[in-house]
């Protein structure tokens, strides 16, 4: 079976740990990727897997290969729907 681009989900959390007995949520924020069919099943299937992991946010590998698309046409003139700033000296 194929798995296409937008059925990889890279997502994005906080890890709720016990420590010294008492549940806390760790400040580094975690990568988990899961593949699935759709955004909804993707979520309840990391939701089964991982109870503790705490989402704050996700994109599929197609939204990632997008955007950088989108920044390389807006860094070299070809397109202006986003702006991009860049400190001098790096560009």
């Amino acid at each position: 079976m194929a798995v296409y681009k937008e059925q990889i989900y890279l997502m994005q959390g906080q890890v709720i740990r016990n420590i010294d007995g008492a549940d806390q949520l760790l400040p580094e924020v975690e990568q988990r990727v899961v593949v699935a069919f759709d955004e909804s099943t993707a979520m309840k299937l990391l939701g089964d897997r991982e109870p503790k992991f705490k989402l704050l946010g996700y994109a599929t590998l197609k939204d990632y290969e997008d955007t950088a698309l989108n920044i390389r046409a807006a860094v070299t003139g070809i397109d202006d729907k986003w702006v991009v700033y860049v400190e001098p000296g790096l560009a």
